[in-house]
């Protein structure tokens, strides 16, 4: 499932430069090379192709991606799934050397890359909302759109940010959506939305009009895996976000996210 064409995507990505991507390309070569056999399971997301062996009808005769059958594909090798992302025809598994070589040789499967950790990200010192000009701009048509935070959570009791109109989705082994874990999260959506109260600071749109969805996937130590971003993307859409804000980066790119 494709995202809505209107909503748009804010990230904060760092800078490989094509030294380091190579040494990272040698690693890779040499953990999962051929003569290789003994490296621990790592975690990927795995893509497959709309075949006939994947592929199901519904009742109304649409056809569909069968996660079921990539879902036993995957356990007849002994592969853990640690997340389905049914709309983009993936999941995120553990698999070892012998494993990812036997998946690059399955003619139902697309591509096998790497899941890259991601990490929080954000500057010591914010622009400012006069440095943006944001004061200048009248949020009274806010009202009928809404910013999906992807984060580290949302202190929903803080004095700038309790009385905004906000809703939150919870993303398995991160914990609810409304306990922040760290204060990255709380921090970005006081940036998009702190409430003019004559405390704290003022957000970009601080006349409550706004609504926010927050999801938090980095766990307590500010890092996720590029699969619970693209998830929660998805998430983003099906709760019908306008804007969806990411303050994170990574070392290398990623394929599947820049499909999502």
């Amino acid at each position: 499932m494709k995202l809505k064409p209107i909503i748009t995507i804010m990230m904060l990505a760092s800078v490989c430069t094509d030294a380091v991507a190579n040494q990272l390309d040698n690693l890779e070569t040499r953990a999962f090379g051929v003569e290789q056999t003994t490296e621990p399971a790592q975690r990927y997301i795995i893509r497959f192709k709309q075949s006939a062996a994947m592929t199901s009808y519904s009742a109304t005769g649409d056809m569909m991606f069968n996660m079921n059958a990539a879902r036993q594909s995957l356990k007849n090798q002994g592969i853990e799934i640690k997340r389905e992302m049914p709309f983009i025809q993936a999941v995120s598994a553990t698999i070892n050397v012998q494993q990812k070589k036997a998946l690059l040789n399955d003619a139902n499967i697309d591509y096998v890359e790497i899941d890259q950790p991601r990490h929080l990200m954000g500057e010591s010192t914010p622009w400012g909302i006069t440095t943006v000009k944001a004061q200048l701009v009248s949020d009274g048509n806010a009202d009928n759109k809404m910013v999906c935070i992807i984060d580290s959570g949302y202190d929903i009791y803080h004095s700038d940010l309790d009385g905004n109109n906000h809703s939150g989705t919870n993303d398995s082994g991160t914990g609810n959506w409304y306990e922040p874990g760290g204060s990255h999260g709380t921090h970005v959506a006081g940036t998009i939305a702190a409430v003019g109260n004559t405390v704290g600071v003022r957000g970009v749109l601080p006349n409550q009009k706004i609504g926010l969805h927050i999801i938090k996937t980095f766990n307590d130590d500010g890092w996720g895996y590029s699969s619970t971003l693209i998830s929660a993307i998805q998430t983003c859409a099906d709760n019908g976000a306008d804007v969806v804000n990411m303050s994170l980066g990574g070392s290398r790119p990623n394929d599947t996210e820049k499909e999502q």
